[in-house]
């Protein structure tokens, strides 16, 4: 992946609330004029493929040196697998495999890049993440308690009770700051409705975050904050995500321990995405709507 000269990945974090919010792997949407309620069905055997995209700019600011920019193109393919639910727990376990591809344009050259990245998750019926295993890095940026702390601040878990459209909920979590304190990140969702992507009768959900997720690398801590807006479509039918677009601005901020103090970095990094996840095959065990 991209550095800096400090070492730091250049980009957002695996969409992180693309591929982050749809780290679900079914939800099911049960009514039709009347309330909804939104949970879901993990069906063992079944797969789903989604298709990634993604293109972003970014300005990175030093003291004493000129602006640098940047833009990022990705597209990736992710595979995820139910392994099995538990009927007890309503915990379903997901095996996801992502491909990516990426190419980069800075100002002194121009890079490729490609990864394959494997993990499990165990997701409830009502889309909270209670475990990810499967990577082999621990800490850091994209290591497994980064997406811990990403999934979960930004994945939505459904209200317990039917809605109807319009209906709005929040979360927040608490995020402790590298020099002390805390703060508090927050995403808002809103059922807006009922649309069709092509035969696929979905259910609309948008949402607005405030995402506070902190890394360390190399003895340094730091947070990645960012501001979010998106969509997230589901098939009211099977319960699977079909399709999210999300929108972010993200900034990075890293401190440096000094005589015993943590002190904030100079400088300022800040990237704009634009990301889409699209559902491109289901192998199911449901009648379809859609293909």
């Amino acid at each position: 992946m991209a550095r800096t000269e400090a070492g730091r990945p250049i980009g957002p974090p695996p969409r992180t609330v693309v591929a982050l919010a749809l780290a679900m792997a079914s939800a099911s949407c049960r009514g039709s004029n009347g309330p909804v309620r939104l949970d879901f069905q993990f069906v063992p055997g079944e797969q789903y493929t989604y298709r990634y995209t993604s293109r972003w700019s970014g300005r990175v600011e030093s003291p004493g040196q000129p602006p640098r920019t940047f833009t990022r193109n990705e597209e990736s393919e992710i595979r995820r697998t139910v392994e099995s639910f538990d009927p007890q727990t309503l915990v379903a376990t997901l095996r996801e495999i992502t491909e990516a591809k990426a190419r980069e344009w800075r100002i002194d050259a121009t890079r490729s890049h490609s990864w394959t990245r494997e993990m499990v998750l165990r997701i409830r019926h009502d889309g909270r993440v209670v475990g990810i295993d499967g990577l082999e890095q621990k800490d850091g940026f994209y290591g497994q308690r980064y997406f811990e702390k990403l999934f979960e601040q930004g994945l939505p878990v459904f209200p317990a009770e039917p809605i109807l459209p319009g209906y709005t909920w929040k979360q927040s979590k608490p995020a402790p700051l590298p020099a002390g304190g805390t703060a508090t990140a927050e995403a808002t969702f809103t059922f807006e409705g009922m649309s069709f992507l092509g035969k696929r009768r979905c259910a609309v959900i948008s949402e607005v975050n405030h995402l506070i997720i902190p890394f360390e690398e190399e003895g340094q801590r730091g947070i990645d904050e960012s501001q979010g807006k998106g969509r997230l479509y589901v098939d009211i039918e099977q319960g699977i995500p079909v399709r999210e677009e999300i929108e972010r601005e993200v900034q990075p901020k890293r401190w440096f321990l000094i005589r015993g103090k943590q002190i904030l970095a100079p400088g300022r990094t800040v990237y704009h995405s634009v990301e889409k996840l699209d559902l491109i095959s289901a192998k199911t065990h449901r009648p379809s709507g859609g293909t």
